[in-house]
């Protein structure tokens, strides 16, 4: 009896292993890209975060590219599970203003943009809070 028990649990455990890895993998071709730019010198400040957790930096002005290292997996599934629930493909903003502020889904097929910044404009909603979970996550 033991030995069956045993047997079961093993089958359980690889069972959950094998099987699907949720919201990261839904994800695993998608990267978000997002930042801030405009003003006096007109630098565009960019971060490009893939599903793995890597995160890099490019400034325009001077086209540095730098490696920010990889964010926690559990900071991770909140940012692409909100991701999710903001939907931006059914967002329609394209509002900068002299400072402005993007966030892109890019994945495999598509790309879905929302700028924002514009003070003639709201903000669409969830995208300030969102933008800020992004910014905190590099922390």
């Amino acid at each position: 009896m033991k030995r069956f028990i045993l047997i079961f649990f093993v089958i359980a455990v690889i069972s959950l292993a094998c099987g699907p890895q949720g919201i990261l993998y839904d994800y695993q071709n998608t990267r978000i890209v997002f930042g801030s730019g405009g003003g006096f010198t007109g630098n565009v400040t960019e971060y490009t975060l893939d599903a793995n957790g890597n995160l890099k930096m490019t400034e325009s002005l001077s086209g540095n590219e730098t490696n920010l290292g990889k964010i926690k997996k559990s900071g991770l599934k909140k940012i692409y599970k909100t991701l999710s629930e903001l939907d931006l493909s059914k967002m329609n903003s394209n509002q900068p203003g002299n400072m402005y502020y993007f966030i892109k889904e890019v994945g495999p097929t598509d790309t879905n943009e929302v700028i924002w910044g514009s003070p003639d404009h709201e903000t669409p909603e969830g995208i300030q809070e969102f933008y800020d979970l992004l910014i905190s996550s590099m922390n």
